[in-house]
C-alpha cells in the first residue's frame, strides 16, 4: 500500500510539474472547476455570475447564471476533467484549457451560449463559437443579458458614458434655444 501511495504522489506531482490537472471536476460557477481542492479559471472565456438573471425572449427574468453552472455539472458528470495550465489569474487560480470525453470545456460552454469569448485574455479563439450560439440563440443568447467588462471596460464603458451625457446636455440645450421663443411667441 505504501508503495502505491508513493507512486500516485509521484504522479500527480509530475503532472502538476508539467502543468496538467485531472480529475473528477466540482463546479464553482459556470468558468471556474475545482479538482483536487485546486481552483481553475478557464481560459480565454467568460461566463455569466452565478446569481447573475437574464431575460428571456419575452422580457421575463430567469436564473441564467445557476442554469450555466448547472449544465456544466452536467455535461461534466462524474467523468474525468484533464485541464492544461495555461498560467495564474491575480486570484491564485490555475487559468487552464480543459477537456472532457474528447471535448474541449472552454469551446463546448462558448458554443452552447453559456459563456462568452474573452478576448481580452486569448479568448478570441472562440469568437466563431460564439457568433454560432448567438445566431441560434442557445443559453445566454435566447434574450438579453449584461455581459460583465474587465475593469479596463468599466473605465472605457464610463468615458463613453459620460461623453454621451455631455452630448445630450449640448443636444437638450440648443432644443431649449430653439423651443423657448417659439413657447414665447404663442404664448
Amino acid at each position: 500500500m505504501y508503495w502505491f501511495l508513493t507512486y500516485a504522489l509521484v504522479l500527480l506531482s509530475l503532472g502538476l510539474a508539467q502543468g496538467v490537472l485531472m480529475g473528477r471536476a466540482s463546479v464553482v460557477d459556470g468558468d471556474t472547476l475545482e479538482i483536487r481542492g485546486v481552483r481553475i479559471r478557464l481560459w480565454g472565456i467568460d461566463a455569466v455570475e452565478s446569481s447573475q438573471t437574464c431575460l428571456d425572449a419575452s422580457g421575463k427574468p430567469w436564473p441564467c447564471g445557476r442554469r450555466a453552472a448547472f449544465a456544466l455539472a452536467d455535461f461534466l458528470g462524474q467523468r474525468t476533467v484533464r485541464c492544461e495550465r495555461r498560467g495564474t489569474d491575480r486570484y491564485g487560480r490555475v487559468v487552464a484549457v480543459c477537456h472532457v470525453g474528447g471535448v474541449e470545456v472552454n469551446r463546448w460552454l462558448v458554443e452552447q451560449g453559456w459563456a462568452l469569448a474573452y478576448v481580452e485574455y486569448g479568448g478570441s479563439v472562440y469568437l466563431e463559437a460564439q457568433r454560432q450560439a448567438q445566431a441560434a440563440r442557445r443559453g445566454v443568447w435566447q434574450g438579453s443579458f449584461y455581459a460583465s467588462l474587465p475593469r479596463e471596460g468599466h473605465r472605457a464603458l464610463r468615458e463613453i458614458l459620460v461623453e454621451a451625457l455631455r452630448r445630450l446636455e449640448r443636444a437638450h440645450a440648443r432644443a431649449r434655444e430653439v423651443l423657448e421663443p417659439a413657447v414665447r411667441e404663442e404664448g
